[in-house]
């Protein structure tokens, strides 16, 4: 039986992108090949940047905590996409999210824990990759204060130690788990 993929990519409208909403693309990379089916389907995000234009998020110092809430347009876009999917997962059998890197805009440890409490609002498992701005913290001071060494893969392996668990059981292979 051959497994084709229907993908949905999700880009998010933050600033940097100059867009308030988030952009939706459905892709078919099925529909040209005869004997192909289609299974499911999954979302990619990228460069979410929860923090960007704060210039010390959260506490004091890159290993922070997040603050109560957070009203900037990267939070507020990925809420929007959180709740996108929760609406429209089951209608288009979505199984997972992949998010690849740029979590964060300064590798703070505040900006991985609120990256984590929006997503742990979104109905099906997700994935969070690294990215180069989430490897070695800092925050903006005079001069920018920069963790004295990379640690972002050490955050991020402890923040997340509980998706990546739950992963390992959802993406068994040879298991028909995502059909």
């Amino acid at each position: 039986m051959k497994l084709w993929l229907f993908t949905l990519l999700l880009f998010l409208g933050i600033d940097s992108f100059s867009q308030d909403s988030t952009i939706v693309h459905f892709y078919d990379f099925n529909k040209d090949i005869s004997g192909s089916s289609y299974q499911f389907s999954f979302i990619h995000l990228t460069d979410t940047h929860i923090g960007e234009g704060v210039d010390d998020y959260g506490s004091p110092g890159y290993n922070d905590t997040m603050p109560a809430i957070d009203n900037g347009a990267p939070a507020k876009a990925l809420r929007a996409t959180v709740e996108w999917i929760n609406r429209n997962h089951a209608a288009n059998n979505i199984k997972f999210v992949i998010v690849s890197g740029d979590l964060t805009d300064s590798g703070e440890k505040s900006e991985f824990m609120m990256f984590k409490s929006i997503m742990d609002n979104c109905q099906i498992p997700y994935i969070p990759l690294i990215g180069n701005h989430d490897t070695w913290s800092y925050y903006n001071g005079t001069p920018d204060v920069v963790e004295p060494e990379p640690k972002g893969d050490s955050l991020i392996n402890t923040i997340f130690a509980e998706n990546f668990d739950q992963l390992k059981s959802f993406f068994q292979i040879g298991t028909t788990a995502l059909v």
